[in-house]
């Protein structure tokens, strides 16, 4: 947390999104704590979040990692048990199916009022790069051809 703290200090991002899978945390519960930190230190961040499942990080255990996790809870005021304070403290936040919404809105009633529906895009298969290619598949995706189009494979 401290290094990631200096990092939003040193940057000076006016976002931050967060693409939140558990596992690839190795579980590990503090990047949930992540937006309740900026938000108190640094306000006019937004904090963003997308959720690919509505599976959580749960703290190890042990005795030393419980008493750590509650430590850190009462420092953010209180977070939930699984997601910390990505659900309470993120501007908004991704999700990708409404299964995932219904899921998270159950754990925090606010979900719905920040949430931001993005299902899967169709899958595009390699095409030449020509204006026509680039049309059509603007066209697949409801993209007018004046509109900023961003692409992201992968994590």
């Amino acid at each position: 947390m401290p290094r990631i703290l200096r990092c939003i200090r040193r940057v000076k991002p006016d976002a931050i999104m967060i693409m939140y899978v558990g596992w690839i945390y190795h579980r590990h519960p503090m990047i949930t704590l992540l937006p309740a930190m900026v938000k108190r230190l640094f306000p006019k961040i937004e904090r963003v979040v997308m959720i690919t499942n509505a599976i959580g990080s749960v703290p190890a255990a042990t005795a030393r990692s419980k008493m750590a996790w509650q430590s850190a809870r009462m420092l953010v005021g209180g977070a939930d048990p699984e997601f910390g304070t990505l659900l309470r403290d993120c501007s908004r936040i991704c999700i990708l199916s409404e299964h995932h919404l219904a899921a998270l809105a159950a754990r925090e009633p606010q979900v719905t009022s920040k949430a931001i529906l993005v299902p899967p895009p169709p899958i595009l298969h390699l095409s030449p790069a020509t204006p026509a290619t680039r049309a059509k598949a603007r066209a697949r995706l409801g993209v007018a051809e004046d509109e900023l189009l961003f692409t992201f494979f992968g994590y």
